[in-house]
């Protein structure tokens, strides 16, 4: 598997190669994506050879447009010269460069339902805040939040406080009401409430009382950045400075 990002001196390095030839091909692999010993490249050689290797490039929209064109390069060159598979994540914004000129069809991982994203917040915060079965948890007392009446046996069976259960559910209903605000706030809204990060974000954002949500959705990774930033320099894995001008 490649992360793209972190094999940007390598693709630098192949606008020099000719990829169309095979031998260049599997030496730019093996020597520059893949940095092998003598003894791993060899046999990286000979599966490559025989169509045994799988290849997973990862977030090759990060590297556009800059390597653009060598990415897909390298990619049709893989799959025209070998039997080799390959799979390339890419946002949709680019699936159809690859669809073209590998000629297939690119499939779409489908975004989260309404449902789907607050199951993904309820994890996100419950995991954070309660030492209890996230999965359970969903699925027994998430239905009987807003239920003043759950019985002690219910309670104890996932070693939390009735407290802290009723914190738990202000929470969920404060990252419900951001998440709302975030879709329906400005026409990029609508996208960014699709990515699983943004869920995230709110889960840890709403544990402050001080957050409050702004109109600028853009504004919420600032806010999320700012906190890990103060998290990691409380470490010391960080020091931030104030920067003026």
């Amino acid at each position: 598997m490649f992360h793209l990002t972190t094999h940007i001196e390598a693709f630098k390095v192949a606008k020099t190669l000719e990829l169309n030839d095979q031998d260049v091909l599997v030496n730019f692999l093996r020597q520059n994506l893949l940095n092998l010993t003598q003894f791993e490249s060899e046999v990286f050689t000979e599966l490559f050879q025989n169509g045994n290797v799988i290849f997973l490039f990862d977030g090759a929209d990060e590297i556009f447009p800059q390597f653009k064109d060598l990415m897909i390069n390298l990619a049709s060159n893989i799959e025209r010269l070998t039997e080799n598979c390959q799979f390339i994540s890419t946002r949709p914004l680019y699936s159809e460069d690859f669809a073209y000129e590998l000629y297939v069809d690119p499939h779409k991982l489908l975004p989260f339902d309404k449902t789907q994203r607050f199951e993904l917040l309820v994890k996100f915060v419950v995991s954070n805040n309660l030492n209890t079965d996230v999965n359970i948890f969903y699925k027994k007392i998430c239905p009987n939040l807003n239920n003043k009446n759950l019985s002690k046996e219910e309670i104890m069976q996932f070693n939390v406080s009735l407290d802290s259960i009723q914190v738990v559910s202000k929470l969920l209903e404060r990252g419900k009401k951001i998440l709302s605000k975030i879709e329906s706030s400005n026409v990029d809204g609508e996208h960014l409430i699709l990515n699983p990060l943004l869920i995230r974000m709110t889960a840890e954002l709403i544990v402050d009382d001080e957050f409050q949500y702004t109109e600028n959705a853009y504004k919420f990774y600032d806010a999320f950045v700012n906190k890990k930033a103060k998290v990691a320099s409380k470490k010391g894995e960080i020091v931030i400075e104030d920067i003026e001008g």
